[in-house]
């Protein structure tokens, strides 16, 4: 009896196995996340976890027979921030990269595969504010439920738009730098076509009909186990320090090196240095300076792995030169130790151009006490008038600079 009993599960569980014909399907969800950096789509295997995630997937789509999927669906998601168009062909793109990465990377056949859910990804949301201490947990968990529950566009950028208003921007400004670099992902929701009902007849009596269950946790047994979860958890960009240089300052000979720190979400502190010790063709025209223009900015949409768009600032300015326009006479800054002391605000605008590099323009005005000599304007000529004094007024900072980000902690980008 204990013969025929095993034959009998044998068999059963082979046919079934073999013939994967029913019509009927069994979802399921992989337990995989794959990460993204803000606004992208491009899918890197070496981003975040993604190295990892993806030998997973891979592993286990490599071991089922394509003959037993109805279909792969593929989700993308996007985080919240941004326009709300934009987030969706972001989602929509991150589920099409995975696609693609399955078709070229397993045995997957690509007509198994289809775009699934494409959104905002409210859902995996909502537990982060829950476990948080964010002072305004509740008011963010009944505006999430009210996003999950309606996906109207009308609807989600009403609840976008009273996040974003809630404690002043601060509550917003905090679940960006805490949550969304944690879900911007792609999952899959797998098919499996359920085994057919099968009747072995037994070899010398009949043993108690198989129930289909039984039948499926057979069949659970020779595959890894697969449960779902939400996105894991992305390693967090480190602190940026950006070289950059002025090209503005170049055309008018004055070389120039700048370094910017980032010191919080969303503020920054930079340090420009300008020198020139040339004339301009001639010996009477020429503006030798020295300055240095320490700044601290406050970027309008802080990004925590590297700063673009437009931002603010105030600077101070210390400054000595040595000016002259081809006329009669040449000023200096008094006794050659008396730089103009000032300062002023700046506005500027970042935009990224490849992995690491981008490209900044500003402009700034500035007010500035100075204190000067004035000489013939020829060699060795002599100072015709000290100790001048005046305030000036003006435009103080102009740039279009080229600018290298370096993060400062091993591991480099998200």
């Amino acid at each position: 009896m204990f013969r025929i009993g095993y034959t009998y599960y044998v068999v059963a569980l082979l046919s079934c196995l073999l013939f994967p014909f029913s019509t009927q399907a069994e979802t399921r969800q992989l337990a995989v996340s794959i990460g993204f950096p803000v606004n992208k789509t491009e899918l890197l295997p070496g981003f975040g976890d993604n190295k990892a995630q993806l030998a997973q997937m891979e592993d286990f789509l490599n071991q089922l027979n394509p003959d037993s999927i109805d279909v792969i669906r593929v989700d993308g998601y996007a985080s919240p921030e941004g326009p709300y168009a934009h987030n969706m062909r972001l989602a929509l793109g991150r589920a099409q990269s995975l696609i693609n990465y399955i078709a070229k990377y397993t045995l997957i056949p690509a007509d198994k595969l289809a775009v699934g859910e494409t959104s905002l990804s409210w859902e995996a949301l909502r537990p982060m504010v829950e476990a948080s201490q964010l002072k305004d947990a509740d008011t963010v968990l009944a505006l999430i439920d009210v996003a999950i529950s309606d996906h109207g566009e009308a609807s989600q950028l009403d609840v976008l738009g009273k996040l974003q208003l809630l404690n002043s921007g601060l509550t917003w400004r905090q679940m960006k730098r805490n949550f969304f670099p944690q879900i911007r992902y792609s999952k899959l929701d797998i098919g499996l076509l359920s085994p057919p009902e099968i009747v072995v007849e037994p070899l010398i009596e009949p043993e108690p009909e198989i129930e289909p269950e039984r039948i499926i946790e057979l069949i659970d047994t020779a595959m890894p186990p697969v449960t779902a979860t939400g996105p894991m958890e992305i390693e967090q960009c480190p602190r940026n320090l950006y070289l950059k240089t002025n090209g503005v300052g170049w055309l008018m000979l004055v070389t120039n090196v700048a370094a910017e720190i980032e010191l919080s979400s969303g503020w920054s502190a930079a340090l420009p240095i300008y020198y020139s010790g040339f004339n301009y063709f001639k010996h009477k025209i020429k503006f030798r300076t020295f300055t240095i223009q320490p700044e601290i900015r406050y970027w309008l949409t802080p990004n925590e792995c590297g700063n673009t768009g437009w931002y603010v600032g105030t600077h101070f300015g210390l400054g000595w030169y040595n000016y002259a326009a081809n006329g009669k006479y040449r000023t200096q800054d008094h006794d050659g130790n008396s730089p103009a002391i000032g300062g002023g605000v700046a506005v500027g605008y970042r935009m990224h151009l490849a992995r690491r590099w981008s490209l900044e323009f500003s402009v700034g005005v500035g007010v500035y006490d100075a204190r000067y000599d004035k000489y013939i304007n020829d060699y060795n000529g002599v100072r015709v008038v000290t100790d001048r004094h005046r305030t000036w007024v003006g435009i103080d900072q102009a740039s279009v600079s080229i600018v290298y980000r370096i993060p400062l902690k091993k591991g480099g980008d998200r």
